[in-house]
C-alpha cells in the first residue's frame, strides 16, 4: 500500500465503521449514502488488506487490525481539523488517552464522583486519574500535556495558565463530639490556644492560608500536626483533642461528619476561590474545551 493511495474521505469513513459497527450508521454519521459506504470499505479492505469488520451472529465486529490503527485515525483527524480550523468535531468516544487531573482529595470528594459518571454516560473508555496537586509543578505538567487540568485554590498563577471559576468556599473548624471547646462558641483565643492539623498535601512548612491571615492580624497557632489529606484530618479530629480548620463544602460532603462537632467562627470567614487552570497551549483543544465543560458541572453538582 502507498499512503498516496489514501485520502481524506476514506480515513473518514474507516473511523466512522469501527465507531459504529455498521455500514447504514456510519454513513449516516459522515453523511454519505450507503452504497458510497459500502464502496469505501470495499477500497480500506483492499488498500490495508485486512476485512476491517467481519460478521459475527447479527452484528458487525472490528478485526484485532481496525481496532489497532482507529485511535490512531481519530487522533490525525482531529489533529488536521484544528490545525486547519481552530476547531473540531469532539466526539468522547473516540478519546483513548488517560485524562489526568491534579487536585486534592478534599476536591476529588466533592466532584470526582460526579465526573466518572459523566463521562461514563458519554461513553469515555480512557481511565480518569486524579494525581496531588503540586503548585511548583503544576506549570511544568499542564504545558507538557501530562495533565489536563489543575483544580483548586492557587493564588499566584503564572501567565500560561489560564483559569475558570469553579466556585467560592468559607472555612469551618472541627473537632470530635465530646471535645471540650465544643458545644460553646469557639472564641479566638481559645482556637489560638488549641493544638491543630494542618493539611499540607506536598509537604512544606507548617504553615497554610488561615496562617496568612492569622498573622496579618498579629495572631498564630499552634500546629501540632501536619498531614497529607483532607481526609486524614477529619479521621484524626475523632480520636484526638487536635482542632481541624478545612473547607466547609468539602466537610460536609464527608459520610462521618455526624461524629464531629462543626463551628463557624467569624474570624475563619476567609474566601477560597476554587479554580480550574490549563496551558494556553489547549485553550482552544475540542477535548479540553469539553473536558472543562464536564469538570464544571460535575463541580457544582458536588458543591450544593
Amino acid at each position: 500500500m502507498n499512503i498516496d493511495d489514501m485520502d481524506l474521505n476514506l480515513l473518514r469513513a474507516l473511523d466512522a465503521l469501527i465507531l459504529e459497527r455498521s455500514v447504514s450508521r456510519a454513513a449516516e454519521r459522515v453523511e454519505l449514502s450507503q452504497p458510497a459506504m459500502s464502496n469505501a470499505l470495499r477500497r480500506l479492505r483492499a488498500l490495508l488488506d485486512d476485512q476491517l469488520l467481519v460478521r459475527s451472529g447479527n452484528q458487525m465486529v472490528p478485526t484485532p487490525r481496525a481496532l489497532e490503527i482507529q485511535p490512531v485515525v481519530r487522533s490525525a483527524l482531529d489533529e488536521l481539523s484544528n490545525a486547519l480550523f481552530g476547531t473540531a468535531d469532539f466526539d468522547p468516544r473516540h478519546h483513548t488517552a488517560p485524562i489526568t487531573i491534579a487536585t486534592t482529595d478534599g476536591d476529588v470528594s466533592k466532584f470526582g464522583a460526579n465526573l466518572h459518571r459523566q463521562l461514563s454516560e458519554a461513553g469515555v473508555k480512557a481511565p480518569l486519574r486524579f494525581i496531588n496537586l503540586d503548585p511548583t509543578y503544576a506549570q511544568t505538567l499542564l504545558e507538557s500535556g501530562a495533565v489536563s487540568l489543575a483544580v483548586g485554590a492557587i493564588d499566584m498563577a503564572p501567565e500560561t495558565l489560564q483559569q475558570m471559576r469553579l466556585d467560592d468556599e468559607t472555612f469551618c473548624c472541627v473537632m470530635r463530639n465530646d471535645h471540650k471547646l465544643a458545644g460553646h462558641e469557639l472564641s479566638l483565643d481559645n482556637y489560638l490556644a488549641s493544638e491543630h492539623i494542618l493539611v499540607a498535601p506536598m509537604g512544606g512548612a507548617p504553615r497554610g492560608m488561615i496562617d496568612s491571615a492569622l498573622e496579618r492580624e498579629g495572631h498564630v497557632r499552634r500546629i501540632a500536626l501536619v498531614v497529607p489529606s483532607f481526609l486524614a484530618a477529619l479521621e484524626l479530629t475523632q480520636s484526638t483533642n487536635l482542632l481541624a480548620t478545612l473547607p466547609a463544602k468539602m466537610v460536609a460532603k464527608w459520610s462521618n461528619v455526624a461524629k464531629l462537632h462543626v463551628t463557624k467562627p467569624d474570624y475563619l470567614r476567609i474566601g477560597i476561590r476554587m479554580r480550574a487552570f490549563w496551558h494556553e497551549r489547549f485553550g482552544k483543544s475540542p477535548f479540553h474545551i469539553w473536558l472543562r465543560q464536564e469538570l464544571y458541572k460535575a463541580y457544582k453538582a458536588g458543591s450544593k
